[in-house]
């Protein structure tokens, strides 16, 4: 029978989804809000996982992805002025092409298509392809409708110019606009990701491998190097830039555009993979030296505190694994009462918080977190998940900052 870890499992090989970055317990949250759903107690997980409609509700649950347009503004001016001086390239027969995956609900794509008419471009003269997981969210790029909190800056004016109001709180896209983009529904952790597409000028692939597991990562980077031309740009998040520039890119140099190009290598070089270490960091494979383990002959008549610590830490991991929030929160407050600064323990009450629906309270948690743990990256993320869902911009983007640069110091660590 289908149990909780074998979806975990198919979270993580079919999706590429690394469920330490979102949270274990609101994975679990997911789930179980598709289980409940199933017809027979007893088989609710086979159920759920031979239900593809189901499948495909946990994803679209797992995948949704809050953004704007022309985010990052600068990597948009970097386009423009490299695309000013090369607009003679490209023609209805010589085509500029540019990938976005994942183009999430279409902001991205739809801010490359504005650009590039400013730019005087003929809609024949360029493709951009828009790739995203997600269903409803290409379904909403293709409506092209979106709300006040999809305009968080107004770059070149582009509102004003390109959309009309259809109430009070709402606005479309131009039509001209809305028939560039070529939206698709693929998953680019696949090997088989845009086989028989030609090669692109430009790929805008942003804050996406952060939310990923290693064997996803690499898989994406594969992916890229294929599709990519070898003078091609590609757009990547800043707490990203650092992974790329440690598998055959270098930084293009332009600030905060978090742009980069391919490292032409000769043949006989091999892409460097990334492994994930004892300590859940990503590193690059390293020879092992060769030490022999040494064993104790001593007996253990007692266990330290730590140790005694260290166990109540696994059978929390196990427990918020099976999604039992009640006992996870049990040995919470046992390891707070003996320690009321384990940030750890602090950690998980504000996972169980959040996935129960009582955001102060989480916001809570993970403030106390990072009092006693600044760098602590997880609570810095949903920290800033929170004031993003509150609408409170300002602060989420702070939060969100300090995450990226916990994210690259660690990944150069």
């Amino acid at each position: 029978m289908t149990d909780f870890g074998e979806i975990i499992k198919y979270i993580e090989s079919e999706m590429g989804i690394d469920t330490d970055s979102i949270g274990i317990i609101s994975v679990a949250s997911a789930i179980n809000k598709h289980v409940s759903q199933a017809e027979l107690d007893n088989q609710k997980f086979a159920n759920l996982m031979s239900d593809s409609n189901r499948v495909q509700d946990l994803i679209n649950d797992l995948t949704v992805a809050e953004t704007w347009f022309f985010r990052d503004s600068e990597c948009f001016k970097f386009l423009k002025q490299e695309l000013s001086a090369q607009r003679f390239k490209y023609s209805s027969t010589n085509k500029l092409r540019i990938l976005s995956a994942p183009s999430s609900t279409g902001e991205e794509p739809y801010s490359i298509a504005m650009l590039l008419i400013d730019l005087g471009f003929k809609p024949t003269e360029f493709d951009i392809v828009a790739v995203d997981i997600n269903p409803l969210s290409l379904n909403k790029a293709k409506n092209g409708i979106y709300g006040r909190t999809s305009f968080r800056n107004d770059f070149a004016n582009f509102k004003e110019r390109y959309f009309e109001p259809t109430n009070v709180s709402n606005f479309e896209i131009d039509s001209k606009i809305r028939a560039i983009p070529d939206f698709r529904q693929a998953n680019i952790v696949k090997s088989n990701f845009l086989a028989n597409e030609a090669k692109f000028d430009y790929i805008f692939c942003k804050n996406l491998l952060i939310y990923l597991n290693v064997e996803a990562r690499n898989a994406v980077l594969q992916n890229i190097n294929r599709l990519l031309r070898s003078e091609g740009v590609l757009f990547a998040g800043l707490s990203e830039t650092a992974y790329f520039t440690r598998n055959q890119f270098e930084h293009v140099q332009h600030d905060m555009a978090f742009a980069c190009k391919q490292i032409v290598q000769s043949k006989d070089s091999e892409p460097t993979l990334f492994i994930k270490s004892n300590t859940k960091t990503i590193e690059k494979v390293a020879p092992k030296p060769n030490i022999k383990a040494h064993k104790s002959t001593e007996k253990q008549h007692h266990k330290s505190q730590g140790e005694n610590k260290e166990e109540l830490y696994e059978q929390l991991r196990v427990l918020a694994n099976q999604g039992s929030y009640v006992d996870a929160e049990q040995i919470c407050n046992e390891l707070l009462i003996s320690d009321n600064g384990d940030y750890r323990a602090l950690y998980v009450m504000g996972l169980i918080s959040n996935a129960s629906g009582k955001i102060s309270e989480a916001k809570d948690y993970f403030h106390k977190v990072l009092y006693l743990h600044p760098d602590h990256y997880e609570s810095l993320v949903h920290t800033s998940l929170i004031y993003e869902s509150n609408g409170e911009h300002e602060l989420a983007n702070i939060y969100r900052e300090r995450a990226e640069r916990v994210f690259i110091k660690q990944s150069n660590s």
